[in-house]
């Protein structure tokens, strides 16, 4: 592992990182888990699983979890399920600074109810309460504001510094699915939820998760017009992500992007939308199956933004969008 010194996009100054050896380390997750069916109606789990990693400090982590379901009706069930789970933190974060060994495996202890309805063999109609609790998630020393729970995001690129397992946090909401299978050419899946995901860092303060977008829609609608032609489209909304703005000053003086993390997800981007578009095609020739397709992405050509950075050509900032409108088409061949 070799990085040179540099400034992150924290501001903060990291030391060059130069290290050389050959890690070792071994995992072990043993479990076990018992289904039972009583009187033809309650459906019972339970569960235990036990996760060792060998290169953290910490002892070995054990989780358990349990299910019900007990159908009311022959087509209406109620749900309810119950579960810890452990993951261990990246083995590169662990070899980079010795006190990452006592980081701890991240927990979290979830709780999901909900009924299940089939108001007819092709309709399925759900909806779920759910509740989660996140703790020992790693976090920076360096910039207490910023915890893994949020890597993935523009700025989290965390890992390479010391760390400690100091963020917690909760996620609940409620979720309504509808699903619709094949028949009479026409299938298609709608899917709603409303949830908040906080985290607390290490310096005490509770924010929202760059992953709250809140309100999520996603709608799935096809037509199957013969047996080899078929059209379908695809929307999805999603509330606006919450980021950190810029430090406009800081990103001038040294002319690369720096977040302002006075502002750490203080600010969300423009609700998110897309409508995707797609005609297939197949047919066969000489006993290969083929199947054409034109499929149009973001048929509202409408501009979402991926990232704001500092662009150091024009010294002020910007935004990186994702695809607009895009056309594009192919063939499969199976044989």
């Amino acid at each position: 592992i070799f990085r040179a010194q540099t400034i992150d996009v924290y501001g903060s100054t990291l030391p060059e990182l130069n290290y050389d050896a050959v890690a070792e380390a071994y995992k072990l997750s043993p479990y076990i888990q018992y289904s039972k069916n009583l009187f033809s109606r309650l459906d019972l789990m339970a569960g235990l699983r036990y996760d060792y990693f060998s290169y953290l400090n910490a002892e070995g982590t054990i989780s358990p979890r349990a299910s019900a379901g007990f159908y009311i009706l022959d087509n209406l069930k109620l749900n309810a399920a119950y579960g810890i789970y452990h993951q261990a933190p990246p083995l590169l974060w662990l070899v980079a600074y010795d006190q990452n060994k006592d980081l701890k495996q991240m927990k979290t202890e979830q709780f999901v109810t909900g009924i299940e309805y089939y108001p007819s063999s092709d309709l399925k109609i759900t909806v779920e309460y759910f509740e989660k609790q996140y703790s020992d998630y790693p976090n920076s020393v360096l910039n207490p504001a910023v915890t893994y729970a949020n890597a993935g995001a523009e700025y989290q690129t965390l890992g390479l510094e010391p760390l400690l397992p100091a963020s917690d946090g909760y996620a609940k909401g409620v979720e309504f699915f509808i699903q619709k299978k094949l028949t009479n050419g026409l299938y298609g899946m709608f899917n709603y939820s409303f949830s908040k995901i906080n985290f607390t860092s290490l310096d005490g303060i509770e924010r929202s998760s760059s992953f709250d977008y809140q309100n999520v829609l996603t709608a799935i609608l096809g037509y199957k017009i013969t047996n080899n032609f078929e059209v379908s489209a695809k929307y999805r909304f999603m509330g606006g992500r919450p980021y950190t703005p810029l430090d406009e000053a800081a990103s001038a003086q040294f002319n690369q992007t720096i977040y302002d993390f006075t502002r750490y997800n203080g600010v969300r981007y423009k609700d998110y939308q897309r409508l995707d578009m797609r005609v297939d095609y197949r047919f066969e020739m000489f006993s290969w199956a083929f199947t054409t397709y034109l499929d149009f992405q973001n048929v509202l050509n409408i501009e979402n933004v991926e990232q704001i950075i500092w662009n150091q050509k024009t010294q002020q900032v910007d935004y990186i969008y994702q695809w607009k409108f895009l056309p594009a088409g192919g063939i499969k061949i199976e044989f």
